[in-house]
């Protein structure tokens, strides 16, 4: 238990492990299999040993897709029974649109009503030929429900820069976000698509910052702003760093080392975060991005030894 309050102060209990929906983008599908569950019993006794050490007053049932689990409503149920008393929040971290369900939402906010997230990741037409199929009409349905049943707002993650974005996708992503403002209150965060080893993507290339200055733009210029509606970019930079070291080699563990000597530490916060340091340090190496962000087309690529 650390002595002062810290950002997630909570249990993480994670409930299974895994994912057999096969996102293109996605690591999990490839790296974490089978998918496994754990049963309602072990979790709730778990969950009860790890309060009674802790004090902690909110519980998140951790998973990719908690909705996902085969006794989710067994689950929830059993949780409640030992924890309404207590006054323990229980919270999803992570929900599938379409395994997303009202009646189990309805008896967590008994205790304390937390945010929805949902992650549509961009507009339906690329969303289905990436592997996601879930449609906007799902989606407007849910937010719909969500307005009906007393929530205030919806958290939904995009991402740009996907292989095969056109304009026009960019163009139905704000479309959804315009008509969802009108049902509920919006927060939009969009993250810049990092191809991930293991993943069907994996040799897919990293767009560069006028392409993501382009597409930002478009998103900016047609999303309608009101009160109703917030948007946040995560910085293109910091995805950039994570998509080199995502696909890095050996050839980086030096560049890593002098970034860390340079002051290069805890970067993933904002004010922390230094660009140029890692620019530097690839012109002493003798290194570029391209070779790391471009499309990867030779045969053997450095990940490949490792048996996930």
């Amino acid at each position: 238990m650390p002595l002062t309050e810290i950002v997630h102060d909570r249990i993480s209990l994670e409930i299974m492990r895994g994912c057999g929906q096969g996102c293109f983008f996605c690591q999990a599908g490839s790296c974490w299999t089978p998918v496994r569950v754990k049963s309602p019993a072990n979790l709730i006794d778990t969950a009860l040993q790890v309060y009674k050490n802790t004090g902690d007053e909110e519980i998140s049932l951790l998973s990719f897709s908690s909705g996902d689990h085969p006794h989710i409503g067994e689950l929830i149920d059993g949780m409640l029974a030992k924890f309404r008393e207590k006054k323990v929040r229980i919270s999803f971290p992570a929900v599938r649109i379409d395994t997303f369900s009202f009646e189990l939402a309805s008896k967590l906010k008994g205790i304390k009503k937390t945010g929805l997230t949902f992650a549509p990741e961009t507009g339906e037409n690329l969303r289905t030929a990436i592997g996601k199929k879930i449609k906007d009409s799902e989606l407007i349905e849910l937010v719909l429900k969500a307005k009906k049943n007393g929530w205030k707002q919806i958290k939904l993650y995009f991402m740009l820069g996907l292989p095969g974005e056109e304009e026009k996708d960019l163009l139905d992503v704000a479309r959804l976000i315009n008509e969802l403002s009108r049902i509920i209150t919006i927060k939009a965060s969009f993250n810049t698509f990092v191809p991930k080893p293991h993943s069907r993507f994996e040799r897919k290339r990293f767009i560069s910052a006028e392409e993501y200055g382009y597409k930002k733009r478009i998103l900016v210029e047609n999303i309608r702003y009101s009160r109703f509606t917030k948007i946040t970019f995560h910085p293109y930079e910091m995805s950039c760093v994570e998509a080199f070291l995502s696909r890095g080699d050996e050839n980086l563990s030096g560049v890593i080392l002098d970034v860390w000597e340079k002051g290069g530490k805890m970067e993933n916060w904002n004010e922390y975060f230094n660009f140029s340091l890692w620019q530097e340090r690839f012109y002493k190496k003798n290194l570029s991005f391209d070779t790391y962000l471009s499309e990867l087309k030779q045969d053997y690529l450095p990940w490949h030894l490792i048996k996930v």
